[in-house]
């Protein structure tokens, strides 16, 4: 798999990050008109997120013997709680 940036075999413990992202690249909006899936776009989404740039999210994630576990996910649920006390 070419387009990977991590080619080795993973063993139990390590830990690695996942980014997956969506940008607006207003080149590449502007080129892909007319393409098979144009029509399947959310417009009014892309509208609205178009000043940030894009959505990236990173995971980290560690390898296990049976299942990966994704460490941020797993953390995600004191966070929301501690933002929600924050805001009394």
């Amino acid at each position: 798999m070419p387009g990977l940036r991590l080619t080795r075999r993973l063993e139990p413990g390590y830990v690695v990050t996942i980014e997956p992202g969506l940008y607006f690249i207003d080149l590449l909006l502007g080129s892909g008109r007319g393409a098979v899936n144009w029509a399947s776009i959310d417009w009014e989404a892309v509208r609205r997120l178009r000043p940030y740039g894009g959505i990236r999210v990173e995971d980290d994630v560690v390898a296990r013997r049976r299942r990966p576990r994704n460490l941020t996910r797993d953390a995600l649920p004191r966070w929301v709680s501690r933002i929600d006390s924050a805001r009394g």
